[in-house]
């Protein structure tokens, strides 16, 4: 007769019986099987909202409160752990394990993409561990454990009939369009003025929202309550995360000033987005009314 094998969410149960009984009452989500690419669009999507949900009122409290600047950090790592672990989940109940490798393949070659920025950053600023290629190692931990905590997350989200995610599909498509022009202007960049990093910023923001807007238009029945959500998202982590922190700042030191293109492009990107988003869902009304 075989022993069950004692895993690491066994060992964390029996330390914590009252919370894993919560999470076995509480109401999970439900997923629909998804071809490869949308379900990855979709682990995406979830990243998303789920940071959102969360940075967003830990953001106004610690504003709010003026908690230490340590704490929130520690916080808001904690943000990025959890929604990385609803994102890998989704992956792999709606796409599989393929889904989710690819996933995994996706955060591995951002952060990649991400290094000559912070080396070239490094170079300036010229600090010891705080800074550099080690610290960024280990600042990955957020994304490992949460890589880890997906995997009891995944057996406790439950399957519906269809083959589409429509919401989370259409946040994943902004969020991922975004980052592949973000990181890859920060790859092949060299000593770039911030004015190109603005325009960047803008640019990437605005290839996220025609990608959401093509992704609403084919695969979600009603397109603008699915923008608004993903709007709401969006911008909810663009006020509390960009603007408010910006203003703060500004009042501090009593100087306000847009004469810098960069600052412009950096702060109204994702509006900008959005706005992207807007024009695509309408134009493509405009086309059903035509074909009518």
């Amino acid at each position: 007769m075989s022993e069950r094998r004692v895993t690491f969410v066994d060992l964390i149960r029996a330390e914590l019986p009252g919370l894993f009984a919560f999470l076995d009452r509480a109401p999970w989500p439900a997923i629909a099987p998804a071809a490869l690419p949308f379900a990855v669009l979709a682990a995406f999507g979830a990243g998303l909202f789920v940071d959102a949900a969360l940075r967003v009122p830990l953001g106004l409290v610690f504003q709010a409160l003026g908690l230490p600047v340590g704490l929130a950090r520690f916080a808001f790592q904690l943000v990025t752990l959890l929604a990385t672990a609803a994102a890998a989940a989704v992956a792999w109940r709606s796409g599989g394990g393929d889904a989710a490798r690819v996933y995994v393949a996706i955060l591995a070659i951002e952060r990649v993409l991400g290094l000559p920025a912070l080396l070239r950053f490094c170079a300036v600023v010229q600090q010891e561990f705080s800074c550099g290629p080690l610290a960024y190692v280990l600042g990955l931990w957020p994304l490992l454990l949460g890589l880890a905590l997906s995997v009891p997350v995944r057996r406790r989200l439950r399957i519906v009939a269809g083959d589409r995610n429509p919401l989370l599909e259409a946040g994943g498509a902004f969020v991922l369009a975004n980052d592949a022009v973000v990181r890859s202007y920060g790859a092949l960049a060299g000593q770039a003025t911030g004015s190109e990093g603005g325009l960047a910023a803008l640019l990437g923001a605005v290839a996220g929202g025609i990608a959401c807007g093509i992704v609403i238009a084919r695969r979600a029945p009603r397109h603008w309550r699915t923008l608004g959500l993903v709007a709401l998202a969006v911008l909810g982590q663009w006020v509390v995360t960009s603007l408010f922190p910006f203003f703060a700042a500004a009042a501090d030191t009593r100087t306000l000033t847009f004469r810098d293109p960069a600052i412009v492009f950096a702060l109204a990107a994702p509006a900008f987005g959005v706005a992207a988003a807007v024009v695509i869902l309408y134009m493509a009304a405009a086309r059903q009314v035509r074909d009518v």
